[in-house]
């Protein structure tokens, strides 16, 4: 739990909540490590971006300048294959978007009211 936390936070918000995500931890073992593997694998073998391009509605792709995980070139990459995607990179954030839930949710909302 706290590799994935460590990795999904900034920083500062990962020290800000450290204590919680190792209740969590303990709470939410694993219990059947068959299926994590499975899921794993299937993320690495799945290619989307063949997928991204069919997609024609408005879309919103929303990334984060300090995602740890995914980085800002993903998001930069699907808003490359979504056709007139538009692209915004939350500052100061980590792959756990709702860090800045309100600048998420403002932007999420311009969005969907244009």
């Amino acid at each position: 739990m706290l590799d994935i936390a460590s990795h999904s936070y900034t920083p500062k918000s990962f020290g800000k909540f450290k204590y919680l995500y190792r209740i969590m931890g303990i709470l939410g073992r694993i219990k059947d490590k068959q299926r994590i593997a499975v899921q794993a694998i299937s993320c690495l073998r799945h290619n989307s971006l063949a997928v991204l391009e069919k997609i024609n509605c408005p879309t919103l792709v929303i990334g984060a300048e300090e995602d740890d995980v995914l980085g800002v070139e993903a998001s930069l990459e699907f808003h490359h294959h979504i056709k007139d995607s538009q692209l915004t990179i939350l500052p100061d954030c980590g792959h756990a978007l709702y860090e800045k839930h309100k600048d998420f949710q403002k932007r999420v909302l311009v969005f969907l009211e244009s």
